[in-house]
């Protein structure tokens, strides 16, 4: 996932240096770490280890974090950061898409996608949205989208609809078994009943 050699010989071939400090660095910062933690660890190792869990340890970090935040706006730090990205992004794809045995249930891909999206959310591009869709499509050629999340309770099956023939004005009307209904005709109005599984006519209101 991380490697030097690879970077440097990348990066030299746009013409842009960097040395081993600010490759430390950068990746430090990629992989999650505190700007701040991450300036000290690299360029000022003995003040850091003095303040490190001590009270003067957050004022030392807010101190040095706009150094560490300028360091990432250099060119060969953005650079580096951009493919350290690409590479981290590479090697979570082709890990999910090897997934043989685990099965995802729908609302796993829901969170995964939302999480993704979120973190995306102010640098999404085309090609990224093709290779969510791209990772989805494997997912379920592979057979990984399983399990129930209480999704069938969000909607009320709708039976095929029947003739019936109406007992005030004996002219035909399509109902719905498990639904309430009303003749269009005459507006005899005929109640469901589960426990008998019939409709019962309804008498005409006083």
């Amino acid at each position: 996932m991380f490697d030097y050699r690879d970077f440097l010989a990348r990066l030299n071939m746009r013409g842009v240096r960097f040395d081993e400090k600010e490759y430390m660095f950068v990746a430090l910062t990629t992989a999650g770490e505190d700007a701040g933690v991450a300036y000290g660890l690299v360029y000022d190792t003995e003040a850091f280890r003095r303040v490190v869990a001590t009270d003067a340890e957050q004022e030392y970090l807010a101190d040095v974090r706009d150094k560490a935040d300028a360091l990432l706006k250099q060119q060969q730090c953005a650079q580096l950061q951009e493919i350290i990205k690409e590479a981290v992004r590479a090697e979570i794809q082709a890990k999910a898409t090897d997934i043989k045995e685990y099965k995802f249930s729908s609302q796993e891909i829901v969170n995964m996608l939302s999480a993704l999206l979120a973190d995306r959310s102010s640098e999404i591009s085309e090609a990224s949205v093709r290779d969510i869709v791209a990772l989805i499509r494997e997912l379920a050629n592979l057979g990984g989208l399983s399990g129930s999340d209480g999704f069938e309770s969000h909607f009320v099956q709708i039976h095929d609809p029947f003739t019936a023939l109406c007992t005030a004005c004996n002219r035909e009307f399509d109902c719905y078994p498990t639904m309430d209904c009303v003749c269009p005709h005459c507006h005899q109005v005929y109640r469901w009943s589960n426990e008998d599984n019939r409709y019962y006519p309804q008498p005409a209101k006083l």
